[in-house]
């Protein structure tokens, strides 16, 4: 496991637990987390995001539960593949000046997600993954340039990005071989940020 924390799943816990953490348009945000259990069963999960500091808001759009999936970590070393572990999956979906994020955050809304999902054990592990929508249909919202998704220079007009690199900053950099090898390795310069997990703990 090359990064990984721990996310404790205890029944009558009211506790919103760090589950997700990144920046976008340099607006640091965490996803918190409230899991409703019973014995070795998730029945829900309330998820809240909160902005720190930044110049716009980022908002928490949508949450799909993806139920009890297999994922493949990085390979460690000289590995051709890395190793394969079970995980309690969500995919967030995520939109700057998204309109219904409101402060103090203690009012930002939530979103739940019932689950119901059973026999989790202690070596599954909680997968969260981040979808980001533009601000708008333009490069250019509300006096807002769209710099995730668009690039500008001063001279030329506005281009949005390419399909390679909506796969590089979601994390899925496309892979090539060496030459005269049997190692895989990213191609470009690889992800912005490498991904964690959270070792399920009753």
């Amino acid at each position: 496991m090359n990064y990984s924390t721990n996310v404790f799943f205890k029944e009558k816990d009211e506790r919103y637990q760090l589950v997700y953490s990144s920046q976008m348009y340099g607006t640091f945000f965490g996803v918190y987390a409230c899991f409703t259990v019973s014995k070795t069963t998730v029945e829900s999960v309330r998820f809240k995001l909160i902005n720190y500091k930044g110049p716009l808001n980022i908002g928490l759009k949508h949450v799909d539960f993806l139920g009890l999936i297999e994922e493949q970590l990085e390979p460690e070393k000289d590995d051709i593949t890395g190793p394969i572990i079970n995980c309690m999956a969500f995919d967030l979906t995520l939109q700057a000046l998204h309109p219904e994020v409101t402060f103090p955050p203690k009012t930002d809304p939530e979103q739940l997600i019932n689950c119901n999902l059973t026999d989790l054990q202690n070596d599954h592990y909680l997968s969260v993954r981040r979808k980001f929508e533009k601000i708008g249909s333009s490069a250019i919202e509300g006096g807002i340039f769209d710099s995730e998704f668009y690039y500008r220079d001063g001279l030329r007009s506005e281009y949005e990005f390419g399909n390679n690199f909506q796969t590089y900053r979601q994390g899925r950099p496309e892979k090539t071989q060496l030459t005269g090898s049997a190692k895989i390795i990213d191609k470009g310069t690889g992800k912005i940020c490498p991904r964690g997990f959270a070792k399920i703990i009753f």
